[in-house]
């Protein structure tokens, strides 16, 4: 099983590309870059929120300080399968995340309360 990290520390800046740029940037990248094992893997990610959908509402303002609360998994999880409850909380622009691995099952019974 390939290790994981546990907590996180980054700046995320996310670009939008057209057909053409992706072609471009594939080119540029063929023979310096090769697929990983998640490369070809769908990435599951459940977000969870209060009633009154207070953390999307307040993500939406763009303030200084935001946190999410999502189970991902890499693949569709079956009930053994191991997912991760992640934690992200993003202040002037730096992403922070926490995260811990455990079945489908246990995140599922966890996170239904």
């Amino acid at each position: 099983m390939t290790s994981y990290q546990e907590a996180f520390e980054r700046k995320e800046v996310k670009y939008r590309l057209d057909a053409a740029q992706r072609s471009a940037m594939l080119t540029a990248l063929e023979g310096r870059m090769a697929v990983d094992d998640y490369g070809t893997t769908s990435i599951v990610s459940r977000y969870f929120d209060t009633p009154d959908r207070a953390l999307i509402e307040r993500s939406l303002d763009k303030p200084l300080y935001k946190e999410k609360l999502r189970v991902r998994s890499y693949g569709i999880p079956g009930e053994d399968d191991q997912v991760f409850v992640e934690l992200k909380k993003k202040y002037q622009g730096i992403v922070y995340k926490r995260r811990v691995g455990c079945s489908y099952a246990a995140a599922r019974a966890y996170m239904g309360g």
